[in-house]
């Protein structure tokens, strides 16, 4: 496959990849329900055609026809399979939302921590002086009540 950086293709390519992982399970039940039909097929006609009486071998050929098995399991298969992955999306848009929640609260506090001004605890050296007293006047001017924010 070639490598794109056109974000379309890119996006398709991530759609095919997720729908093969969503169904995987399903094609395979299929595959084998099926392949298992052939093999036992063969060896009932091989063994059993000679021993039962024409009912008998019918009413068998009937139990072994494994895709009456697959019909009969796939829509719950189908609802595991759609059940387990909104569950999965859910858990992932939550933990992104907390992840964006978290790093929403590390910003903030940070910029605050930029703006408070503790008299006392901070040596001021010559050259910031003037311009650290500049943000500390604004500051009051716009929280004169000495309030978090």
């Amino acid at each position: 496959m070639k490598r794109s950086f056109d974000i379309s293709v890119n996006m398709a390519r991530r759609q095919i990849v997720e729908t093969w992982k969503l169904f995987l399970p399903y094609s395979a039940l299929h595959a084998v329900s099926f392949i298992a039909y052939q093999f036992l097929g063969i060896a009932y006609r091989s063994i059993f055609v000679k021993l039962l009486d024409e009912v008998s071998y019918a009413a068998g050929t009937g139990y072994i026809f494994t895709p009456t098995y697959f019909v009969a399991i796939s829509p719950l298969l189908i609802f595991w399979i759609i059940h387990s992955r909104e569950k999965s999306r859910l858990n992932q848009s939550k933990d992104l939302m907390k992840k964006e929640l978290e790093a929403n609260d590390l910003y903030f506090e940070n910029y605050r921590n930029q703006w408070e001004c503790p008299p006392g605890k901070r040596k001021q050296t010559h050259q910031e002086t003037g311009h650290w007293k500049f943000l500390c006047n604004f500051r009051q001017k716009i929280y004169p009540s000495n309030e978090k924010v």
